[in-house]
């Protein structure tokens, strides 16, 4: 990847990126904010640089097997989420991920966990 390319990666991604010891507040994230980009061709053509740009620290990580990387995704219902997490995961190994799913504690996870704190 290109230097230019990738400070234009880097550039868009701090608004988003928690680093350590930095304090991060989703209510700070407009769910309307498109960060700049105005037209679709802008966006495919980030979000291909970001998924090369995604490809290469993946090696990077995975070789050195000492740092992760998390990705958060959070939406509500028919929000893209299933469709963003394709696009952005579709350059990388998965051999080298771990997805994990969290949803809503069903019925029964609810009456197992109320059971218990009446027990206690």
């Amino acid at each position: 990847m290109k230097p230019k390319q990738r400070q234009r990666i880097r550039d868009f991604i701090t608004h988003y990126r928690v680093a350590a010891g930095r304090r991060f507040a989703l209510s700070r994230v407009k769910p309307g904010d498109t960060h700049g980009i105005d037209s679709k061709a802008r966006a495919e053509a980030l979000l291909r640089e970001g998924v090369e740009l995604l490809a290469e620290m993946q090696d990077k990580l995975y070789a050195q097997d000492r740092w992760s990387l998390l990705l958060v995704f959070q939406a509500m219902g028919a929000a893209g989420r299933d469709g963003t997490i394709k696009h952005v995961m579709s350059g990388i190994n998965p051999q080298g991920s771990e997805v994990s799913s969290f949803n809503a504690p069903s019925t029964q996870e609810l009456d197992a966990v109320s059971a218990a704190l009446q027990a206690e």
